[in-house]
């Protein structure tokens, strides 16, 4: 199903096209620039359509990518989060509850537990703040280099030996290093999105240029009180 924001743009190259069509059935149409000539233009709108298209499927990549993202922080059995009660259960059963190793562990817990994370969601339809993805992303690193710690402390007590798989050292490390390897993912995406967005819309810029030409050239050839001209002077994409 088309989103509305889909219909939206392809709406104007609908009208680009129909602009095109136009034009290539005046008498003499014959425009002085080559990019300008309807087999041209009608590349470019072509180039267009399939570069948004692609974009929006990378909005949904990385959208997906924030989603499993978020899913290994918080709310699933083994998240993050959810990790840190029985981690700090288990070390206080191993170290005693005064210890100043429990203690340790205790305020990275805690740490963890008032972390922050922004999530942001890409709106097609407007442009995304470099900013504002760049400081979601710094929350997400910053909270996982505070379970790093928290599991490199677990790693220096050698009486620290859990039964349950998901909190022995070895293990918590290598979650760690999927947790990265997703966050890398989210990074990935995204830049992939930027370019195709930016060329995108760089090549957007370049349509309106070549339609401007050429309502120019409509009224320079064939009058500005000419069918032709008042056929797509108000045309707009």
């Amino acid at each position: 199903m088309v989103s509305k924001v889909e219909s939206g743009f392809l709406a104007k190259l609908d009208k680009a096209r129909g602009l095109v069509s136009m034009c290539s059935e005046f008498y003499n149409f014959n425009p002085p620039g080559l990019e300008e000539n309807p087999e041209a233009m009608n590349k470019i709108i072509g180039r267009l359509h399939d570069s948004y298209i692609s974009e929006m499927g990378l909005i949904d990549q990385y959208q997906d990518a924030v989603d499993i993202r978020l899913k290994a922080y918080k709310f699933e059995e083994n998240s993050i989060e959810e990790l840190c009660v029985p981690i700090s259960n288990t070390s206080q059963a191993f170290l005693g509850k005064d210890s100043s190793g429990f203690k340790t562990i205790n305020n990275f817990i805690k740490k963890i537990r008032a972390s922050k994370l922004v999530k942001v969601t890409i709106d097609p339809n407007q442009s995304d703040s470099q900013n504002a993805i760049s400081n979601a992303e710094k929350t997400f690193e910053a909270m996982l280099e505070l379970f790093a710690g928290l599991v490199n402390t677990l790693a220096q007590f050698s009486i620290y030996k859990p039964s349950r798989n998901d909190l022995k050292v070895e293990n918590l490390k290598a979650f760690i290093d999927k947790v990265s390897g997703l966050n890398k993912s989210v990074v990935s995406s995204y830049n992939d999105l930027s370019s195709t967005r930016t060329k995108r819309k760089i090549l957007y810029e370049e349509l309106k240029s070549r339609i401007q030409k050429i309502k120019s050239y409509v009224k320079s050839n064939y009058g500005i009180t000419s069918d032709e001209y008042n056929m797509i002077k108000g045309i707009r994409v």
